[in-house]
């Protein structure tokens, strides 16, 4: 089981392990369907305690456990301007009901981020964020 956690939690933070180069053109990407940020939304703790919270938190469905279903859930969600995450939706299915819902699921349920500012004022950000199923 353990190896399992450990499995989802490096797929998960792939993302976060890139040089920040890609990382900042990553999230600019993200950003530019919104507003251009000058300071980007974090999860409270950095990545690591983001990662944690994901390792902690996801659950990998029973029955696509059972059938040995793999996949990748790409999500779409919003930053707002007081840190919680909203309208987290499906971007890419994985093409498992189960995965795609646990993948909104976990998302929804993180803590308020730190906002992201534009000229000093907070401003919504939009990201997306895949989530790795892997047996």
């Amino acid at each position: 089981m353990k190896q399992f956690i450990l499995i989802i939690f490096a797929s998960i933070t792939m993302t976060a392990a890139q040089d920040t180069t890609q990382v900042q053109d990553t999230m600019q990407k993200a950003v530019k369907e919104f507003v251009q940020s000058d300071v980007f939304p974090q999860f409270p703790g950095g990545k690591e305690a983001m990662a944690y919270f994901l390792n902690k938190n996801l659950v990998y469905p029973s029955a696509a456990r059972k059938q040995k279903i793999e996949g990748t859930t790409k999500c779409t969600f919003v930053i707002e301007k007081d840190g919680s995450v909203t309208n987290v939706t499906i971007k890419e299915s994985s093409g498992n009901e189960l995965l795609d819902q646990e993948a909104v699921r976990v998302i929804s349920k993180m803590p308020k981020w730190m906002p992201g500012f534009k000229d000093g004022k907070a401003v919504r950000v939009k990201f997306d964020m895949p989530v790795h199923f892997k047996l």
